[in-house]
């Protein structure tokens, strides 16, 4: 079994967690949004796919929309709630990610505090963005 896949039961209904994880579900994705209603529909890189709530709404205001997640577990129980065609889902370590390609967005949200070296990570994603990126 994958490590990460042990802690995939935090993002199903009726977990510990879950009123504390809708409050801030329901808050979070607005506020990015609002910071970035300025931005076109441009390129998302989006690290961790949690409940899935985020990635779904996040998709529907990006061109392309790249999620990352290291737990298979996560990733199949987000494609059992969520159809989007338009989503790349890759499956990997964030630390292990990597790619040509750049993005306009990074979204991190709810990741840092669950690596082993936020500042590495951070410098290691600053390639994936885009000039003037955010």
């Amino acid at each position: 079994m994958n490590k990460l896949d042990k802690v995939s039961s935090e993002y199903r209904p009726g977990s510990a967690t879950e009123i504390e994880n809708n409050l801030i579900l329901n808050w979070y994705p607005k506020r990015i949004l609002g910071r970035l209603r300025d931005e076109g529909p441009g390129s998302l890189l989006e690290l961790g796919i949690g409940h899935g709530y985020t990635t779904a709404l996040f998709n529907r205001y990006f061109d392309r929309h790249v999620v990352i997640d290291g737990s298979p577990a996560v990733i199949e129980q987000f494609r059992s709630n969520y159809s989007l065609e338009s989503l790349e889902v890759v499956e990997s370590y964030f630390e292990s990610f990597d790619t040509d390609e750049t993005f306009d967005v990074l979204i991190m949200g709810f990741v840092l505090e669950h690596v082993d070296d936020p500042d590495s990570l951070l410098a290691r994603y600053r390639k994936f963005m885009k000039p003037g990126g955010r």
